[in-house]
């Protein structure tokens, strides 16, 4: 873990930890998950395709949605669709993932197929599963045994299947585009699902991202790429001849991205996004198909993805910002009835006693209870004025580094109801903040090191600063002395903080690359230098020299010190080296996240627990040094092996009391580890007499190899 002068709080800016090689990783849970991008309505519930996984949200009371569960499955949730008991998710590069949900409380994993392509949608009709797989065409899967998903036929063409809709004998795949053709609609003929046979094609239209089939009807959004911005359009096919579907009209729409589409009645509800961070959804007239009329629009921040229509209401997925449920009585003028707020994707992690503060860019910051952290749970948020990039946690106030915005102060005493103390507006840019004694250090972008004074929370007042030349992105105190990583000069910059008024220049090191962030352990800098870790000496911080490099397979953003091991962001992958040599950092080992790469993360230990930030939520994961917590031959748990345990063994073999300790040890499962003093990984009557053996004087106890006692 990170230290930070005197200050005892846990708050890490954007590294990970997690070492496969020197530590089991166990996942315990994870929360704070954002990134909707579909959700279907049945009965009193929501169902969700999160990024992550499975949602099931209690709908009962439409204006005000309660989370009920959640499982996590791999890939990259797309869409989703119900049948039964069970939810149907096509999951991206992990195919198309089952789950039970007749307990939606407790929703089950039943089964999986893994498609060949990249799984974008799913359509249950019947016993079978249509999948749209991108490349690989339309999929019919069998799902008549939901644990054993077994493909029957195949369809491929050359294009991209984005979605797919099925009404009676056929399936319409919408297209995205291929071989520079813009996409369209393909008519597939799924009378026989062992051979399913492309029979119509109507294509040019954009590219597609949803379709919807009623009557004699296809209903389709596509998006075409401008010279400056992308433009979206409703298109509306005759598919009354599967052979010959044709052009019946078209909705056009300037300056902006399709997303889903649903049909109810004489409307369509249509998603989609307008600017950054903008969308919404459009409601279409289609009573008369030939003269479609947009009557209604509805926006809100986010990514406008799924739709989904029940009674009066649409429910409306948006990646960054949650569900939105719109009341459409009124179809002209559609209302926001309620929503379901997420968080936004992962910036920054703080940890400090029972709760767990992350910021999440642009949407403020929110708090879950980690007491039980396999039972993580919200229960706060604020919304800052600015876009929040780092947090720090002392004494019951969040300190938040909120971009433009400055230092926000933040009254966390109570953590389901977040309290504006006090602000302060440095001159550029907050991107991170570090507490020591009385002061909060920032690094302000091009405005440098900001000294600010937080004695008094609700008056935080400026002290001092150190104007850096370049871009100041992250900042490290220890003792008497910043550490300033100042991006575009390539510069390590240590500065004097002794009199925080007057921070004083001491010494530099021009790094060969672009420091993101920056470690100070032991009297070694170690700086994430976009394609390396840079070891510094800066043992005399005035003379600070160069010890040792290590360049990372990508881009090193953000680093992290714990013990003889530094963790290091690498946009793609986590890597981790070992430093106990600083001149010679050694490659242990790297761990992957479903999704390092898109943007920020960040990492807090807490014991044996890692909050790891990874995009879409904060996974929890529980590391431990390799093997089980147990003594050799102790099997009655009196720490300590001598001839009570042989006795104890004896009366245990004869239908006595078990062992005092289990522990599981892959690949045996979970046994009476302690029990094994030859090394053969089982506990048996061998050992009671390789034990007798030992005290006449025999060969020492042997655990065993695959599960040896925990150091």
């Amino acid at each position: 873990m990170k230290k930070v002068a005197a200050v005892v709080v846990i708050c890490v800016m954007l590294a990970m930890v997690g070492n496969a090689g020197a530590q089991n990783i166990e996942h315990i849970n994870s929360t704070f998950w954002t990134g909707v991008n579909d959700i279907e309505i049945a009965g009193d519930y929501a169902y969700c395709a999160f990024v992550n996984g499975l949602v099931i949200l209690d709908v009962s009371d439409s204006t005000s949605p309660a989370f009920v569960s959640h499982l996590r499955c791999p890939g990259h949730s797309k869409r989703i669709d119900l049948s039964g008991s069970y939810a149907y998710l096509a999951g991206d590069s992990s195919g198309l993932q089952i789950f039970n949900v007749s307990s939606p409380s407790t929703p089950v994993l039943s089964g999986n197929y893994q498609t060949p392509g990249d799984a974008n949608d799913v359509f249950i009709s019947g016993h079978y599963a249509y999948v749209a797989d991108s490349d690989s065409g339309l999929l019919v899967i069998d799902v008549s045994n939901p644990s054993r998903p077994a493909i029957t036929g195949t369809c491929g063409f050359p294009y991209n299947a984005e979605a797919v809709f099925v009404l009676g004998s056929y399936a319409y795949v919408a297209l995205e585009w291929a071989n520079g053709v813009m996409g369209g609609v393909i008519i597939i003929d799924i009378s026989d699902p062992l051979n399913p046979a492309a029979v119509g094609l109507y294509e040019d239209l954009g590219r597609a991202s949803d379709i919807h089939v009623v009557g004699s009807y296809a209903y389709i959004s596509c998006t075409i790429d401008g010279p400056q911005m992308p433009n979206y359009f409703f298109y509306i096919i005759n598919i009354s001849n599967p052979f010959g579907p044709h052009f019946t009209a078209r909705a056009y729409f300037p300056q902006g991205s399709a997303g889903a589409l649903f049909i109810s009645g004489d409307y369509a509800y249509l998603s989609y996004d307008a600017a950054l961070n903008t969308a919404g959804f459009k409601v279409i007239n289609i009573s008369v198909p030939v003269n479609p009329v947009i009557i209604g629009t509805y926006t809100f921040p986010g990514l406008g993805e799924g739709v989904f229509v029940s009674g009066r209401y649409a429910y409306v997925a948006t990646e960054f910002n949650g569900i939105q449920i719109i009341d459409v009585s009124q179809p002209s003028t559609p209302t926001l009835a309620g929503s379901y707020n997420t968080p936004a994707f992962a910036r920054a992690i703080c940890v400090e006693g029972n709760y767990a503060y992350e910021t999440n860019w642009p949407y403020g910051f929110h708090i879950a209870d980690i007491s039980d952290p396999s039972r993580p749970a919200v229960v706060g948020h604020y919304n800052t004025p600015g876009y929040p990039r780092d947090i720090f946690v002392l004494r019951n106030y969040a300190f938040v580094a909120d971009g433009a915005s400055g230092l926000e102060i933040y009254d966390v005493s109570n953590p389901s109801n977040p309290v504006l103390a006090g602000a302060y507006d440095t001159p550029n840019n907050a991107r991170k903040v570090i507490i020591s004694g009385d002061y909060a250090y920032m690094a302000d972008g091009g405005s440098g090191l900001q000294v600010i004074n937080i004695s008094n929370p609700s008056n935080p007042t400026f002290v001092g600063a150190y104007d850096t030349p370049g871009d100041l992105y992250s900042v490290f105190v220890s003792g008497d002395y910043a550490y300033l990583a100042d991006y575009l000069e390539g510069l390590l910059i240590i500065v004097n903080i002794s009199d925080p008024a007057r921070p004083t220049l001491v010494g530099g090191y021009n790094t060969p690359g672009f420091p993101y962030d920056v470690v100070v352990s032991d009297g070694y800098a170690y700086v994430a230098d976009a394609f390396s870790l840079q070891v510094i000496n800066v043992s005399n911080p005035s003379n600070p020299t160069f010890a040792g490099s290590y360049y990372t397979p990508d881009n090193a953003r953000d680093v992290s010190i714990s013990g003889n091991y530094a963790y290091i962001n690498d946009k793609y992958s986590l890597q981790i080296l070992d430093i106990s040599d600083p001149s010679n950092p050694v490659f242990v080992d790297s761990y992957d996240t479903p999704f390092l790469g898109r943007f920020y993360r960040d990492v807090s230990v807490v014991g044996d627990y890692v909050y790891l930030g990874e995009t879409y939520s904060v996974i929890i994961l529980r590391s431990s040094s390799p093997g089980c917590d147990y003594i050799v031959g102790d099997v009655n748990g009196s720490e300590n092996y001598n001839g009570v345990d042989i006795t104890y063994g004896v009366a245990f073999f004869k239908g006595g009391p078990s062992p005092a300790y289990e522990c599981n040890c892959p690949p045996h499962g979970t046994w009476h580890v302690a029990g094994d003093v030859n090394g053969d990984c089982s506990y048996n009557l061998v050992d009671i007499t390789y034990g007798v053996a030992y005290f006449e004087g025999g060969p020492a106890p042997i655990p065993c190899p695959d599960c040896p006692p925990r150091d």
